[in-house]
Formats: structure tokens, sequence, C-alpha cells
């Protein structure tokens, strides 16, 4: 009973701290594209004032930046999450055993539903703002007239980097639950001598 108390509470910090590393990423990334945006419009101010209409063309690169701390952060939060569903089947194999308790059950759940996070919080607020820079980026990508400095469209290969990285996140998150659940159960199975067939989820 120990070895439970302390593995649940080990998995509860887990969560913990995937609350505030989502909560501060947001907080942190929507402070920094404001500011942004803030010294964007005062520059706009100036520029107008001396009668000069084209943007930089660095700006729309501007409106990325804040992605730099959205993507590591849930790529941070994926990991975090196979760690929890790691002990949660360590719980399952060896301490609840034959036992039916709350891992067991909740396994059962995912197993017999195909439970999956498509619509997670986490998910739907990453991507709305991924989506919001993106918009943003092309914007200004159209002010500053980008199709004129020799590579064209090609810029647009940035953001589109940024997009194909949430992608290939989302799709691993999303199955986290169910795909860890079963792949560290084999795991641990291993470990006890009850299965002979390798796992295939890393952390």
């Amino acid at each position: 009973m120990d070895d439970y108390s302390s593995l649940r509470k080990q998995i509860n910090g887990q969560f913990n701290l995937i609350t505030q590393i989502f909560i501060a990423s947001v907080i942190a990334s929507g402070a920094l594209l404001g500011y942004i945006i803030k010294l964007i419009a005062d520059q706009s101010i100036i520029t107008h004032s001396i009668n000069e209409t084209a943007t930089s063309p660095i700006t729309p690169f501007l409106m990325l930046i804040p992605l730099i701390i959205v993507l590591p952060s849930a790529y941070l939060i994926s990991t975090l999450r196979k760690e929890i569903f790691q002990w949660a089947m360590y719980i399952k194999v060896f301490i609840e055993k034959d036992n039916e308790g709350y891992e067991t059950h909740i396994y059962r759940f995912r197993e017999k539903y195909s439970f999956t996070e498509s619509l997670s919080p986490i998910a739907v607020s990453y991507f709305a703002f991924i989506v919001v820079c993106i918009v943003l980026f092309s914007y200004m990508f159209v002010q500053s007239e980008m199709y004129f400095y020799g590579l064209n469209l090609l810029w647009l290969i940035v953001p589109v980097i940024f997009l194909v990285l949430f992608v290939l996140w989302y799709f691993d998150y999303k199955d986290i639950p169910l795909k860890c659940s079963k792949e560290y159960e084999k795991k641990w199975r291993i470990i006890k001598g009850e299965n002979t067939n390798p796992p295939s989820c890393q952390t």
C-alpha cells in the first residue's frame, strides 16, 4: 500500500506539473505575442508619420516567435503524460494484479471505447494559438511585400514547419492514453515474466 500511495502521489505530481507548464506556456506566449503586436503597432505609427508605408521584412517572422515557447511545452507535456501511463500500468500489473482497482477499470474503459483526446483543452488551445500566429504572419507577410525580396513565396515554408511539428505532436498526443496503456502494460508484464512481446511506446 505504501508503494501504491507513493506512485499515486508521483502521478498526481506529474498531472500538476503538466497543468503548470500548460498555464505558464499560454501566459508567456500570449504576453509575448501581445508585446510584439504592440511594438509593431508603435512602429507603424512612426512610419506612417514620416510617410513610409512598407513594413519591415522581419516583421512577419516576429509573429512566430511565441511558437518557440508553445511547441517545446507541448512536447514536454507529452513526455510527462507518457511517464504517467508508465507508472499507472506498473500499478495495474504489480500492485492491483488480479484485484480490479482504479487503474484496471480506467484501462478497460479506454480499451472498450477507444478513448483518445482529440478535443483535449491543451491540444485545442495550442492549435488555436498556432493558427492565430500563422494568420498574423500571413497578414504581415502581405503587408511587408515579402514576395519582392528574392525568395518569393518560399518564405511561407517557415510557418508550415511549425504547423507540421504541431500536427506530428497532436497525433502522438491524442493516442497516448490508449496506446501507452497497452504498450506499457506489455513492458511491465515482460519484466514480470508474463509476456514476451517487446513494447514499442517510447518516452
